[in-house]
């Protein structure tokens, strides 16, 4: 699933669970855990479409967005949002121009990104970094390409100017 955070708190969205099963199944779950604390994380809120192999950071000081993801049998374009520290419904304002699973991203305090990622089902490559203002509710826009394309990211890290996103399946 992905990820966001604030000084005290990081909250998970979203991801898989295959609860002993060797079947993966695509989770619903937003929780919250309170950094430095020995108590488990707590169930906040649901998505509204289970999606798991997400792993974008897009976030600001009041939400936290899911873009993308797969359910398994379908590849999803929304971007789905949630109120931190609440257990407020989320919702889905808007949409990636390209449905992507396997995707990295980072944030900024204005716009949240996508980047590469799987653009089927199956296991597909692209270079699409799509960029979503967030709090606008207007489709995210394919804003740049990375060289080579690929899915299944490791992860990102990120400074106040640059994301680089590491790992992942380019061949």
């Amino acid at each position: 699933g992905c990820n966001a955070q604030t000084a005290t708190e990081i909250y998970t969205m979203g991801g898989s669970n295959a609860a002993g099963t060797g079947t993966i199944v695509a989770q619903t779950d937003v929780e919250e855990y309170n950094v430095g604390s020995a108590v488990q994380s707590a169930h906040k809120s649901d998505l509204e479409t289970a999606v798991t192999y997400i792993f974008n950071h897009g976030y600001n000081t009041t939400y936290a967005y899911v873009m993308g993801g797969t359910t398994l049998s379908a590849l999803k374009t929304e971007i789905q949002q949630y109120e931190m520290g609440t257990g407020s419904a989320v919702n889905s304002p808007a949409n990636l121009e390209f449905g992507v699973w396997g995707n990295a991203g980072g944030t900024n305090s204005t716009y949240c990104y996508s980047y590469t990622g799987s653009g089927t089902t199956g296991a597909s490559r692209t270079n699409y970094i799509q960029t979503y203002e967030m709090e606008v509710d207007t489709t995210a826009s394919q804003t740049g390409d990375t060289d080579p394309a690929r899915y299944g990211m490791g992860g990102s890290s990120q400074s106040t100017t640059t994301i680089v996103g590491y790992g992942g399946d380019a061949a």
